[in-house]
């Protein structure tokens, strides 16, 4: 991974993916990263080995969510859809760009098996940019967790 300027000094010698806005402590805007993918110039490529903590369900799943401001949970109801989903995140389509660090109030809505999931929470981590599609990248927090500090 390499940060924007360093991608603006070697954009001339080395391949890289898409940008990705990542979150960094300390920092109060999202930082962009690139993966590097090869040096074509030296014959040098990065072999492609994803490792994950957690395995990925590719999905297109209908949820509702509310956006949480200081612990108060906006009235207004958003619309957006489940693309992938892991033990410990799932990339998100909104209607709209969320910040990061945005804390969301979901619920999904499984009508094939009569099931409803609600008062999940969760925080907007990232965003990630897939065939020029922005989507968000959240992360779930124990309901009970939110529940206490509101």
């Amino acid at each position: 991974m390499i940060s924007e300027s360093t991608y603006r000094l070697s954009s001339d010698y080395a391949l890289v993916s898409d940008s990705m806005s990542v979150s960094v402590k300390g920092k109060s805007e999202p930082v962009n990263l690139y993966e590097v993918l090869s040096i074509p110039t030296r014959g040098l490529h990065v072999p492609r080995q994803e490792i994950r903590r957690s395995h990925r369900v590719a999905v297109k799943v209908p949820f509702r969510y509310q956006i949480v401001r200081d612990s108060v949970v906006m009235p207004f109801v958003y619309d957006g859809i489940i693309h992938d989903i892991g033990y410990h995140s799932v990339l998100i389509e909104t209607p709209h760009e969320l910040p990061s660090l945005t804390d969301l109030k979901m619920e999904i809505t499984l009508t094939a098996v009569d099931y409803a999931a609600r008062d999940l929470y969760g925080k907007a981590v990232n965003r990630k940019i897939v065939d020029g599609q922005v989507f968000t990248v959240g992360y779930p927090v124990r309901e009970d967790a939110l529940a206490a500090s509101v």
